[in-house]
């Protein structure tokens, strides 16, 4: 079980380094940025109204689906492989976000950063927590007995699934309803 948090948090902190350093290193040769994000596009989002009722069940569809592939690739053999690509591919993403707002806005990068994962990645990291958690049990119990009790779904294991759809839901809600608001309110202000 060490095993897999270390393993977890390598992919973790691997990812997020390296897209720190991506745009650095894809950046043309008269060292522009240019093409990674653009101001003029963020003051345009910054402008626009924002129709909340339109925008929630796309979210919402988006994170619906991940957190449930997820949650049943831990039936599957590849399961592992797909938590941890999905890791990845998020830390990578939020390494690059992280860089080009800084690299764009100094101090205030870090804000607009932040801006873009609050509040809703807080429950989006603890829907994606309880689902790697789910994940090191379902793989205890698939090298300690039969395969087939595990490959098999519990009570228990619609509970977990129920509470994960639950954060998940809550973080659409709060993404479509409130986060784009507060990025939106914030930069007004860059």
């Amino acid at each position: 079980m060490k095993r897999f948090h270390i393993m977890t948090a390598a992919i973790a902190v691997t990812g997020f380094f390296l897209g720190i350093l991506i745009p650095e290193l894809i950046r043309t040769g008269g060292g522009s940025y240019a093409g990674l994000v653009s101001m003029y596009g963020l003051r345009e989002f910054g402008m626009k109204r924002l129709d909340i009722l339109s925008l929630l069940p796309y979210v919402a569809g988006v994170r619906l689906r991940t957190i449930l592939f997820l949650w049943m690739s831990c039936y599957t053999p590849p399961g592992l492989f797909l938590h941890m690509a999905y890791l990845f591919w998020i830390s990578l993403l939020s390494g690059i976000l992280l860089s080009v707002f800084v690299l764009r806005q100094g101090y205030m990068g870090f804000l607009l950063f932040l801006c873009c994962l609050l509040p809703q990645w807080l429950l989006y990291l603890s829907a994606l927590a309880r689902e790697l958690k789910f994940l090191g049990k379902k793989r205890r119990l698939l090298h300690r007995a039969d395969s087939l009790p595990v490959r098999t779904m519990r009570l228990a294991d619609w509970k977990e699934l129920t509470g994960m759809l639950l954060l998940m839901a809550a973080g659409s809600v709060v993404e479509a309803g409130i986060g784009l608001k507060v990025f939106q309110i914030f930069l007004q202000y860059l």
